[in-house]
């Protein structure tokens, strides 16, 4: 059976993302939403709303659960998404507007080095100022508290 519900988000989703066309010369931000257990979907768009409502549409289209906007950077620059497991739980970090991949990496060992409950970080998605996607560094960070 068809889901109605799906359908018409990703046709508004669509619609959205061609409503507001990116000029390649403009900067774009990205914003990144999340919802539990259904990991984290993201936008770009040279307007922030257009970016965070597709992001969130995005989420929607592909998630059980609530999705929330968990992230917007202008300008993208290098972003990542960077998964926290623990042994109770699991989440993703989304980190964006770093000037190089070594400052996202940086900034990234920092987000899970700082976390309250000890598990493991590694990034997941990496992604490049034009928005394209990095293979993503096979490094592991220890979080433990």
């Amino acid at each position: 059976m068809i889901n109605i519900k799906c359908i018409l988000r990703v046709g508004l989703l669509i619609i959205t993302m061609l409503s507001a066309p990116a000029i390649a010369s403009e900067l774009q931000g990205v914003a990144f939403s999340q919802a539990a257990e259904s990991g984290t979907y993201h936008c770009r768009n040279t307007d922030a709303a257009t970016a965070m409502a597709c992001a969130k549409l995005l989420c929607e289209a592909n998630a059980d659960n609530e999705c929330v906007v968990t992230n917007y950077c202008w300008p993208a620059q290098y972003s990542a998404v960077v998964k926290f497991h623990g042994d109770d739980l699991q989440y993703d970090i989304s980190l964006c507007g770093q000037a190089s991949v070594a400052a996202l990496l940086q900034s990234a060992k920092a987000n899970c080095l700082a976390q309250r409950t000890p598990g493991d970080c590694f990034v997941i998605k990496l992604m490049d100022p034009a928005g394209d996607d990095l293979p993503p560094p096979a490094i592991l960070w220890k979080a433990r508290k």
